[in-house]
């Protein structure tokens, strides 16, 4: 038995934090564990390096690209330039070489009441989504909550495959560990997906099926 792949769910909290709430529930339902991190610009410090650690623990990244720019640090990045943390969270799981998918929320898509940002973040991120679309052949355009559910569970797919890859790289290290790590290493996984679990169906019996919370 595997523990779960984790998946990191990236987005602009002020803007999209109920979408990324569906897209979580929506993977945890496919059999994933849903990560991500919540930053609304108020945070003190630079926190790209709390952002690698969480996101080299996850097998893959989903992106929601929205029309918000988001906080960002507070020095230009010496690899990526200016850019957001939630630009710099798909560009570093790219480099890492980690599978990414873009799911871009069109105009009409019901995002949570944010602030206007200024025309100049408004311009970085238009540019990036400009980016994102030219070099990337892995995003889906949506106006809706039921096309953003309908669209994380059209790559389940991908996630079958990403998972049976975790799965093989575990039996190996198992294997290179010896017969009682990995006993013991099988024991702790099957009980942290047993309290991921049921963590999950706590949060689905507090609100309907599809509905975000």
């Amino acid at each position: 038995m595997s523990p779960r792949p984790a998946i990191f769910i990236s987005a602009v909290s002020q803007e999209l934090k109920s979408a990324r709430q569906l897209a979580a529930n929506t993977l945890t339902f496919l059999g994933y564990d849903p990560e991500w991190q919540d930053l609304f610009g108020v945070e003190e410090g630079d926190l790209r390096a709390m952002l690698r650690r969480r996101i080299d623990a996850c097998n893959g990244l989903v992106q929601l690209v929205g029309k918000c720019y988001g906080a960002e640090p507070p020095s230009i990045d010496e690899n990526f330039g200016r850019v957001s943390y939630t630009q710099y969270e798909a560009l570093y799981a790219k480099s890492k070489g980690k599978k990414a998918w873009y799911l871009f929320l069109d105009e009409g898509f019901p995002t949570d009441p944010h602030p206007e940002e200024d025309p100049e973040k408004q311009k970085l991120q238009s540019d990036y989504r400009a980016r994102v679309k030219a070099d990337s052949h892995l995003y889906y355009p949506l106006s809706s909550r039921e096309g953003l559910e309908a669209s994380v569970l059209r790559l389940r797919d991908d996630l079958t495959r990403l998972r049976r890859g975790v799965e093989a790289l575990d039996r190996i290290r198992c294997r290179a560990a010896g017969p009682d790590r990995c006993s013991v290493h099988l024991v702790i996984a099957g009980a942290a997906t047993v309290q991921r679990a049921t963590a999950a169906n706590e949060s689905a019996d507090a609100s309907a099926p599809g509905e975000i919370r």
